[in-house]
Protein backbone atom coordinates (compact mmCIF):
# COMPACT_ATOMS: atom_id res chain seq x y z
CA UNK A 1 0.00 0.00 0.00
CA UNK A 2 1.43 3.36 -1.04
CA UNK A 3 1.49 6.45 1.12
CA UNK A 4 0.46 9.91 0.00
CA UNK A 5 2.71 12.94 0.20
CA UNK A 6 1.00 15.48 2.46
CA UNK A 7 1.99 19.14 2.35
CA UNK A 8 0.96 21.03 5.49
CA UNK A 9 0.30 24.73 4.91
CA UNK A 10 -0.19 26.85 8.03
CA UNK A 11 -2.42 29.88 7.58
CA UNK A 12 -1.77 31.64 10.89
CA UNK A 13 -4.36 33.62 12.82
CA UNK A 14 -3.81 37.08 11.34
CA UNK A 15 -6.75 36.80 8.92
CA UNK A 16 -9.85 34.59 8.52
CA UNK A 17 -9.07 31.16 7.11
CA UNK A 18 -11.39 31.03 4.08
CA UNK A 19 -10.13 34.22 2.35
CA UNK A 20 -6.56 32.99 2.86
CA UNK A 21 -7.46 29.62 1.34
CA UNK A 22 -9.08 31.32 -1.67
CA UNK A 23 -5.94 33.35 -2.32
CA UNK A 24 -3.68 30.30 -1.98
CA UNK A 25 -5.74 28.33 -4.49
CA UNK A 26 -5.78 31.27 -6.90
CA UNK A 27 -2.00 31.71 -6.61
CA UNK A 28 -1.41 28.01 -7.14
CA UNK A 29 -3.61 27.44 -10.19
CA UNK A 30 -3.83 30.80 -12.01
CA UNK A 31 -2.40 30.39 -15.49
CA UNK A 32 -2.89 32.03 -18.91
CA UNK A 33 -6.00 33.99 -17.95
CA UNK A 34 -7.59 30.90 -16.39
CA UNK A 35 -8.26 29.71 -12.88
CA UNK A 36 -9.01 26.11 -13.76
CA UNK A 37 -9.89 24.11 -10.65
CA UNK A 38 -11.82 21.29 -12.29
CA UNK A 39 -9.22 18.76 -11.12
CA UNK A 40 -9.27 20.11 -7.57
CA UNK A 41 -11.23 18.52 -4.70
CA UNK A 42 -11.63 20.74 -1.65
CA UNK A 43 -12.66 18.94 1.53
CA UNK A 44 -14.29 21.06 4.25
CA UNK A 45 -15.79 20.17 7.65
CA UNK A 46 -19.24 21.29 6.45
CA UNK A 47 -21.05 22.17 3.23
CA UNK A 48 -21.56 25.83 4.17
CA UNK A 49 -17.81 26.43 4.46
CA UNK A 50 -17.33 24.93 1.01
CA UNK A 51 -19.98 27.15 -0.57
CA UNK A 52 -18.47 30.25 1.02
CA UNK A 53 -15.00 29.25 -0.17
CA UNK A 54 -16.24 29.07 -3.78
CA UNK A 55 -17.74 32.56 -3.42
CA UNK A 56 -14.36 33.88 -2.27
CA UNK A 57 -12.52 32.08 -5.07
CA UNK A 58 -14.89 33.70 -7.55
CA UNK A 59 -14.09 37.11 -6.06
CA UNK A 60 -10.37 36.37 -6.41
CA UNK A 61 -10.85 35.35 -10.04
CA UNK A 62 -12.82 38.52 -10.84
CA UNK A 63 -10.20 40.75 -9.21
CA UNK A 64 -7.44 39.07 -11.25
CA UNK A 65 -9.42 39.00 -14.49
CA UNK A 66 -9.36 35.19 -14.65
CA UNK A 67 -11.97 32.83 -16.04
CA UNK A 68 -12.94 30.46 -13.23
CA UNK A 69 -13.73 26.78 -13.43
CA UNK A 70 -14.76 25.96 -9.82
CA UNK A 71 -13.44 23.01 -7.81
CA UNK A 72 -15.36 20.00 -6.66
CA UNK A 73 -16.51 20.31 -3.06
CA UNK A 74 -16.87 17.50 -0.54
CA UNK A 75 -17.59 17.35 3.15
CA UNK A 76 -15.72 14.96 5.42
CA UNK A 77 -18.65 12.54 5.18
CA UNK A 78 -18.76 12.65 1.36
CA UNK A 79 -15.04 12.59 0.62
CA UNK A 80 -14.21 8.87 1.17
CA UNK A 81 -16.67 7.79 -1.53
CA UNK A 82 -14.65 9.79 -4.08
CA UNK A 83 -11.62 7.59 -3.42
CA UNK A 84 -12.97 4.22 -4.55
CA UNK A 85 -15.58 2.70 -6.82
CA UNK A 86 -18.06 0.57 -4.89
CA UNK A 87 -19.64 -2.46 -6.51
CA UNK A 88 -23.04 -1.85 -4.90
CA UNK A 89 -25.08 1.22 -4.02
CA UNK A 90 -24.64 2.27 -0.40
CA UNK A 91 -27.51 1.97 2.04
CA UNK A 92 -28.98 5.26 3.27
CA UNK A 93 -29.53 6.00 6.95
CA UNK A 94 -33.29 5.37 6.91
CA UNK A 95 -32.98 2.03 5.11
CA UNK A 96 -30.13 0.99 7.42
CA UNK A 97 -32.30 1.69 10.45
CA UNK A 98 -35.14 -0.41 9.02
CA UNK A 99 -32.67 -3.21 8.26
CA UNK A 100 -31.44 -3.14 11.86
CA UNK A 101 -35.05 -3.18 13.08
CA UNK A 102 -35.66 -6.34 11.01
CA UNK A 103 -32.44 -7.89 12.33
CA UNK A 104 -33.48 -7.19 15.91
CA UNK A 105 -36.96 -8.62 15.42
CA UNK A 106 -35.49 -11.77 13.85
CA UNK A 107 -33.33 -12.36 16.94
CA UNK A 108 -34.47 -14.79 19.64
CA UNK A 109 -36.07 -12.55 22.33
CA UNK A 110 -34.40 -14.44 25.18
CA UNK A 111 -31.01 -14.02 23.51
CA UNK A 112 -31.65 -10.33 22.85
CA UNK A 113 -32.77 -9.65 26.42
CA UNK A 114 -29.23 -10.22 27.67
CA UNK A 115 -28.51 -6.81 26.11
CA UNK A 116 -31.95 -5.15 26.20
CA UNK A 117 -33.94 -6.52 29.17
CA UNK A 118 -37.14 -4.68 28.12
CA UNK A 119 -37.97 -5.28 24.46
CA UNK A 120 -40.28 -3.03 22.42
CA UNK A 121 -43.88 -3.96 21.65
CA UNK A 122 -44.52 -1.56 18.77
CA UNK A 123 -42.99 -0.70 15.41
CA UNK A 124 -41.93 2.69 16.75
CA UNK A 125 -40.23 1.03 19.69
CA UNK A 126 -38.28 -1.34 17.45
CA UNK A 127 -37.24 1.57 15.23
CA UNK A 128 -36.02 3.52 18.28
CA UNK A 129 -33.99 0.52 19.43
CA UNK A 130 -32.65 0.07 15.90
CA UNK A 131 -31.55 3.70 15.95
CA UNK A 132 -29.45 3.07 19.06
CA UNK A 133 -27.79 -0.01 17.56
CA UNK A 134 -27.29 1.66 14.17
CA UNK A 135 -25.58 4.67 15.78
CA UNK A 136 -23.26 2.33 17.71
CA UNK A 137 -22.58 0.41 14.50
CA UNK A 138 -21.54 3.65 12.76
CA UNK A 139 -19.38 4.85 15.65
CA UNK A 140 -17.53 1.53 15.91
CA UNK A 141 -17.27 1.04 12.14
CA UNK A 142 -15.76 4.49 11.60
CA UNK A 143 -12.81 3.38 13.73
CA UNK A 144 -12.33 0.15 11.77
CA UNK A 145 -14.02 -2.19 14.26
CA UNK A 146 -17.11 -4.35 14.24
CA UNK A 147 -19.04 -5.86 17.14
CA UNK A 148 -17.40 -9.26 16.75
CA UNK A 149 -13.88 -7.80 16.98
CA UNK A 150 -14.87 -5.94 20.15
CA UNK A 151 -16.22 -9.16 21.66
CA UNK A 152 -12.86 -10.83 20.93
CA UNK A 153 -10.97 -7.91 22.49
CA UNK A 154 -12.66 -8.57 25.84
CA UNK A 155 -10.95 -11.96 25.90
CA UNK A 156 -7.50 -10.33 25.95
CA UNK A 157 -7.12 -9.08 29.48
CA UNK A 158 -9.74 -6.38 29.99
CA UNK A 159 -10.47 -5.64 33.66
CA UNK A 160 -14.10 -6.77 33.14
CA UNK A 161 -15.79 -9.15 30.72
CA UNK A 162 -18.59 -7.84 28.50
CA UNK A 163 -18.14 -10.52 25.84
CA UNK A 164 -21.69 -11.90 25.95
CA UNK A 165 -23.41 -8.59 25.22
CA UNK A 166 -21.09 -7.81 22.31
CA UNK A 167 -21.58 -11.32 20.90
CA UNK A 168 -25.33 -10.73 20.87
CA UNK A 169 -24.80 -7.41 19.10
CA UNK A 170 -22.44 -9.14 16.67
CA UNK A 171 -25.19 -11.65 15.82
CA UNK A 172 -27.61 -8.78 15.15
CA UNK A 173 -24.99 -7.00 13.09
CA UNK A 174 -24.45 -10.13 11.03
CA UNK A 175 -28.20 -10.37 10.31
CA UNK A 176 -28.20 -6.69 9.35
CA UNK A 177 -25.40 -7.20 6.83
CA UNK A 178 -27.15 -10.29 5.44
CA UNK A 179 -30.32 -8.25 4.91
CA UNK A 180 -28.30 -5.65 2.99
CA UNK A 181 -26.68 -8.38 0.90
CA UNK A 182 -30.10 -9.75 0.01
CA UNK A 183 -31.17 -6.27 -1.10
CA UNK A 184 -28.00 -5.70 -3.12
CA UNK A 185 -26.87 -2.83 -0.88
CA UNK A 186 -23.51 -2.06 0.66
CA UNK A 187 -22.79 -0.82 4.18
CA UNK A 188 -20.84 2.43 4.25
CA UNK A 189 -18.17 1.49 6.79
CA UNK A 190 -17.71 -2.05 5.47
CA UNK A 191 -17.20 -0.75 1.92
CA UNK A 192 -14.68 1.85 3.08
CA UNK A 193 -12.67 -0.69 5.06
CA UNK A 194 -12.72 -3.12 2.13
CA UNK A 195 -11.45 -0.43 -0.26
CA UNK A 196 -8.69 0.51 2.18
CA UNK A 197 -7.54 -3.04 2.83
CA UNK A 198 -7.86 -3.96 -0.85
CA UNK A 199 -5.52 -1.18 -1.92
CA UNK A 200 -7.91 0.13 -4.59
CA UNK A 201 -7.91 3.79 -3.56
CA UNK A 202 -7.35 6.42 -6.25
CA UNK A 203 -6.93 10.19 -6.13
CA UNK A 204 -10.04 11.97 -7.43
CA UNK A 205 -7.82 14.95 -8.33
CA UNK A 206 -5.70 17.43 -6.42
CA UNK A 207 -6.91 17.03 -2.83
CA UNK A 208 -6.97 20.05 -0.51
CA UNK A 209 -8.08 19.56 3.10
CA UNK A 210 -9.44 22.88 4.36
CA UNK A 211 -9.48 23.12 8.15
CA UNK A 212 -10.07 19.38 8.57
CA UNK A 213 -8.80 18.78 12.10
CA UNK A 214 -10.60 15.55 12.96
CA UNK A 215 -11.25 12.42 10.91
CA UNK A 216 -12.56 8.93 11.71
CA UNK A 217 -9.72 6.43 11.91
CA UNK A 218 -10.64 4.63 8.68
CA UNK A 219 -10.90 7.87 6.69
CA UNK A 220 -7.62 9.07 8.22
CA UNK A 221 -5.93 5.91 6.97
CA UNK A 222 -7.54 6.33 3.55
CA UNK A 223 -6.14 9.86 3.18
CA UNK A 224 -2.64 8.70 4.20
CA UNK A 225 -2.84 5.85 1.69
CA UNK A 226 -3.77 7.92 -1.36
CA UNK A 227 -1.34 7.46 -4.28
CA UNK A 228 -0.66 11.15 -4.76
CA UNK A 229 -0.13 14.52 -3.07
CA UNK A 230 -2.54 15.95 -0.51
CA UNK A 231 -2.41 19.51 0.78
CA UNK A 232 -3.70 20.33 4.25
CA UNK A 233 -4.53 23.95 5.05
CA UNK A 234 -4.24 24.41 8.81
CA UNK A 235 -5.65 27.49 10.52
CA UNK A 236 -2.85 27.88 13.01
CA UNK A 237 0.59 29.45 13.31
CA UNK A 238 3.39 27.18 12.14
CA UNK A 239 5.04 27.25 15.57
CA UNK A 240 2.10 25.13 16.79
CA UNK A 241 2.81 22.50 14.17
CA UNK A 242 3.60 19.87 16.78
CA UNK A 243 -0.06 19.95 17.84
CA UNK A 244 -1.19 18.58 14.46
CA UNK A 245 -0.42 15.26 12.84
CA UNK A 246 0.96 14.67 9.35
CA UNK A 247 -2.36 15.50 7.62
CA UNK A 248 -3.41 18.39 9.83
CA UNK A 249 -5.59 16.65 12.41
CA UNK A 250 -5.44 17.50 16.10
CA UNK A 251 -2.93 15.66 18.27
CA UNK A 252 -4.71 15.32 21.61
CA UNK A 253 -1.56 15.24 23.69
CA UNK A 254 -0.35 18.50 22.15
CA UNK A 255 -3.51 20.38 23.06
CA UNK A 256 -3.81 18.84 26.52
CA UNK A 257 -0.59 20.63 27.48
CA UNK A 258 -1.48 23.91 25.78
CA UNK A 259 -1.62 26.97 28.00
CA UNK A 260 -4.71 29.12 27.49
CA UNK A 261 -4.05 32.63 28.84
CA UNK A 262 -7.44 33.45 30.37
CA UNK A 263 -7.93 35.84 33.25
CA UNK A 264 -10.95 36.52 35.43
CA UNK A 265 -11.98 39.56 33.38
CA UNK A 266 -12.69 37.28 30.41
CA UNK A 267 -15.11 35.09 32.36
CA UNK A 268 -18.74 36.01 33.09
CA UNK A 269 -20.49 34.00 35.80
CA UNK A 270 -24.28 33.89 35.39
CA UNK A 271 -26.95 31.59 36.79
CA UNK A 272 -29.76 30.69 34.39
CA UNK A 273 -29.81 29.75 30.69
CA UNK A 274 -31.52 33.05 29.70
CA UNK A 275 -28.75 34.89 31.56
CA UNK A 276 -26.16 32.98 29.54
CA UNK A 277 -27.89 34.03 26.31
CA UNK A 278 -27.90 37.65 27.45
CA UNK A 279 -24.21 37.45 28.35
CA UNK A 280 -23.41 36.15 24.87
CA UNK A 281 -25.41 38.96 23.23
CA UNK A 282 -23.74 41.54 25.45
CA UNK A 283 -20.28 40.29 24.49
CA UNK A 284 -21.09 40.23 20.79
CA UNK A 285 -22.38 43.78 21.08
CA UNK A 286 -19.06 44.84 22.62
CA UNK A 287 -17.24 43.68 19.48
CA UNK A 288 -18.81 46.44 17.40
CA UNK A 289 -18.02 45.95 13.71
CA UNK A 290 -14.64 44.28 14.17
CA UNK A 291 -15.87 40.95 12.79
CA UNK A 292 -18.29 39.80 10.10
CA UNK A 293 -21.02 37.35 11.07
CA UNK A 294 -19.27 34.46 9.31
CA UNK A 295 -16.21 35.00 11.52
CA UNK A 296 -18.15 34.47 14.76
CA UNK A 297 -18.89 31.04 16.21
CA UNK A 298 -20.61 30.55 19.56
CA UNK A 299 -19.58 27.26 21.14
CA UNK A 300 -22.30 25.62 23.24
CA UNK A 301 -21.20 22.74 25.51
CA UNK A 302 -24.81 21.87 26.40
CA UNK A 303 -27.27 21.49 23.46
CA UNK A 304 -30.15 22.43 25.80
CA UNK A 305 -28.85 26.01 25.77
CA UNK A 306 -29.32 26.37 22.01
CA UNK A 307 -33.06 27.33 22.10
CA UNK A 308 -32.32 30.08 24.65
CA UNK A 309 -29.56 31.47 22.43
CA UNK A 310 -31.72 31.27 19.30
CA UNK A 311 -34.58 33.07 21.06
CA UNK A 312 -32.22 35.72 22.41
CA UNK A 313 -30.72 36.32 18.97
CA UNK A 314 -34.18 36.52 17.40
CA UNK A 315 -35.43 39.07 19.96
CA UNK A 316 -32.32 41.18 19.37
CA UNK A 317 -32.74 40.98 15.59
CA UNK A 318 -29.43 39.15 15.20
CA UNK A 319 -29.48 36.41 12.51
CA UNK A 320 -28.07 33.08 13.63
CA UNK A 321 -27.79 29.52 12.34
CA UNK A 322 -27.50 26.37 14.39
CA UNK A 323 -24.66 24.35 12.83
CA UNK A 324 -26.21 21.10 14.09
CA UNK A 325 -29.21 21.52 11.79
CA UNK A 326 -32.66 20.01 12.32
CA UNK A 327 -32.91 16.21 12.43
CA UNK A 328 -34.85 14.79 9.49
CA UNK A 329 -37.11 12.89 11.89
CA UNK A 330 -38.50 16.23 13.14
CA UNK A 331 -39.40 17.79 9.79
CA UNK A 332 -41.58 17.13 6.77
CA UNK A 333 -43.74 14.02 6.55
CA UNK A 334 -41.54 11.87 8.81
CA UNK A 335 -43.46 12.45 12.10
CA UNK A 336 -46.76 11.81 10.26
CA UNK A 337 -45.45 8.54 8.80
CA UNK A 338 -44.19 7.51 12.24
CA UNK A 339 -47.63 8.17 13.76
CA UNK A 340 -49.28 6.22 10.92
CA UNK A 341 -46.85 3.33 11.43
CA UNK A 342 -47.65 3.22 15.16
CA UNK A 343 -51.38 3.10 14.46
CA UNK A 344 -51.10 0.37 11.80
CA UNK A 345 -48.88 -1.79 14.00
CA UNK A 346 -50.74 -1.29 17.30
CA UNK A 347 -54.30 -0.38 16.37
CA UNK A 348 -54.68 1.15 19.83
CA UNK A 349 -56.81 4.11 20.84
CA UNK A 350 -53.75 6.12 21.93
CA UNK A 351 -51.99 5.52 18.60
CA UNK A 352 -55.16 6.54 16.73
CA UNK A 353 -55.48 9.68 18.86
CA UNK A 354 -51.84 10.61 18.22
CA UNK A 355 -52.37 10.15 14.49
CA UNK A 356 -55.44 12.38 14.18
CA UNK A 357 -53.79 15.03 16.36
CA UNK A 358 -50.93 15.40 13.91
CA UNK A 359 -51.18 18.94 12.47
CA UNK A 360 -50.73 17.74 8.87
CA UNK A 361 -53.74 15.45 9.24
CA UNK A 362 -56.05 17.06 11.79
CA UNK A 363 -56.88 20.01 9.51
CA UNK A 364 -57.99 17.66 6.74
CA UNK A 365 -60.23 15.70 9.10
CA UNK A 366 -62.04 18.70 10.64
CA UNK A 367 -65.59 19.26 9.29
CA UNK A 368 -65.80 22.09 6.77
CA UNK A 369 -66.61 25.44 8.39
CA UNK A 370 -66.24 24.13 11.94
CA UNK A 371 -63.95 25.18 14.74
CA UNK A 372 -61.38 22.38 14.90
CA UNK A 373 -60.82 22.73 18.64
CA UNK A 374 -64.57 22.34 19.36
CA UNK A 375 -65.91 19.75 16.90
CA UNK A 376 -62.71 18.43 15.36
CA UNK A 377 -61.60 14.79 15.69
CA UNK A 378 -59.14 15.55 18.52
CA UNK A 379 -61.93 17.10 20.62
CA UNK A 380 -64.23 14.17 19.85
CA UNK A 381 -61.52 11.72 20.95
CA UNK A 382 -60.95 13.68 24.15
CA UNK A 383 -64.64 13.48 25.04
CA UNK A 384 -64.74 9.76 24.19
CA UNK A 385 -61.71 9.06 26.37
CA UNK A 386 -63.18 11.07 29.27
CA UNK A 387 -66.59 9.41 29.04
CA UNK A 388 -65.62 5.81 28.31
CA UNK A 389 -61.93 5.11 28.99
CA UNK A 390 -61.29 6.71 32.37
Amino acid sequence: MTASTVHRIFLGWNAPALPQAARILADHYAEAGQLDLRRVVVVTPGARAGRRLVELILEEAEERGLRLTPPRLATIGQFPELLYRGERPLVDVTTARHAFAQALRRTDPEYLQSVFPSLPTSTGGWMALAGIVEALHREVGAEGWDFKSIARAFQKGFPYDDTVRWEVLAWVQGRYLAILDEAGLGDLDRERSAALEGGVLANPGDVWLMGVVELPRVVHRMVKSLPGPVRALIYSPEEMGDRFDSIGCFLTEGWEKAHIPLDDRQIDVVHRPPDQANAVLSFLGSLGERFQAEEIVVGVPDPELVPYLERGFALAGVPSRFAGGTPLRNVGPVPLLQALSEFLSEGSFSAYAALVRHPDLSGLLAPAGSEADVTGPAAILDRFQTEHLQ
